[in-house]
């Protein structure tokens, strides 16, 4: 009986032991937790939210770069539009003054044409006074 009182005593010490430091384990780990884990969570927790404030920006300044980007690009094409209509009217003006030049050039050689031939005329008149007066009475 006296290993059973031993015994029994054994093990009501190991439990008390065993209890001891498992409920300070336990305290200590529940004050890790409560007073560093926590501290830590709701820090990152803080950071986190500053990261999704700082992306919420970062989305809206993309986002107008975006549609300045666009408004850029329209405008561009526009001014391209633009530039080619001037070029289009540009050469229109260009071969309507070639064709001006052309045609006044014409102009001027059938009017040198005009000139001889009415110079021919002029010299043939001359004649047919000649030959009239010859027959005048």
């Amino acid at each position: 009986m006296l290993l059973v009182s031993i015994i029994s005593k054994l093990t009501s010490f190991f439990k008390a032991v065993w209890f001891t430091v498992y409920t300070k384990n336990a305290n200590d780990l529940l004050d890790f937790v409560s007073n560093q884990v926590m501290v830590d969570y709701n820090s990152m927790l803080s950071g986190t939210k500053e990261y999704q404030v700082d992306a919420t920006k970062l989305d809206k300044l993309i986002s107008g770069f975006s549609d300045t980007s666009k408004e850029l690009l329209d405008s561009i094409t526009e001014i391209i539009k633009a530039i080619d209509e001037v070029t289009h009217a540009t050469n229109e003006g260009a071969q309507g003054t070639s064709d001006i030049a052309e045609k006044t050039a014409n102009i001027n050689s059938e009017t040198y044409e005009v000139l001889e031939r009415s110079e021919d005329v002029k010299g043939s008149l001359e004649k047919v006074n000649e030959l009239i007066g010859k027959f005048r009475v």
